[in-house]
């Protein structure tokens, strides 16, 4: 008797040892938990992220390019990695182009191009499904017949607050991708004619 005492008391004690790891590591989750969210809403709300490259062609080529977006399929690395996702233009009105995105024949995006100050300046504001509406925008500059393109894309996160922690990885994220879509732009302007002018 007085040994199946001890072995139930021994049981007791183990079991309510693990009540309270338990019990410690729920608040140690908490208080990280509470920890992080509040870390969160501190970060700063929006992202900006920009990448640059030099063409060998004038900006007047350059532009005429980029502001076409039945040619994006032809160096446009998102494209080239979902062909089931095309690009419709719907209707062009004096500087302003409006497309949309299709996957597979549903529409999965919206693009509006505005032509700000030609041929220097480019916006365009893109909408998809499944993230917050994003800025882009493209600077040319004339370097004696070269032109210098800077392609900025800007806008807030989504999953507020969360999603601020992810926003400070998103030059590591879309940074790469960017680099690929002018490296490619870059090849395929400088295999146009170098007078190439907007129909």
């Amino acid at each position: 008797m007085q040994v199946k005492r001890l072995q139930s008391s021994s049981a007791s004690e183990s079991e309510s040892f693990m009540l309270q790891l338990l019990r410690r590591a729920a608040l140690i989750f908490v208080i990280l938990g509470v920890g992080v969210f509040g870390l969160a809403t501190l970060l700063p709300d929006t992202f900006e992220v920009s990448r640059e490259i030099t063409i060998d062609r004038p900006p007047e080529t350059v532009y005429a390019i980029i502001s076409d977006l039945t040619r994006w399929r032809s160096w446009d690395p998102w494209q080239a990695r979902e062909p089931a996702l095309t690009l419709s233009v719907l209707k062009t009105t004096g500087t302003t182009t409006d497309a949309r995105w299709l996957r597979q024949g549903l529409e999965d995006g919206k693009i509006s191009v505005r032509q700000t100050q030609r041929p220097h300046t480019l916006n365009m504001t893109l909408e998809t499904s499944r993230e917050p509406p994003r800025e882009l925008e493209f600077t040319l500059q004339n370097l004696g017949g070269k032109c210098r393109l800077k392609w900025t894309v800007k806008g807030k996160n989504g999953l507020y607050p969360l999603g601020n922690i992810f926003a400070l990885q998103m030059n590591k994220y879309v940074g790469p991708t960017y680099e690929e879509a002018l490296s490619k732009l870059k090849v395929y302007v400088e295999s146009q004619g170098a007078t190439e002018t907007r129909q």
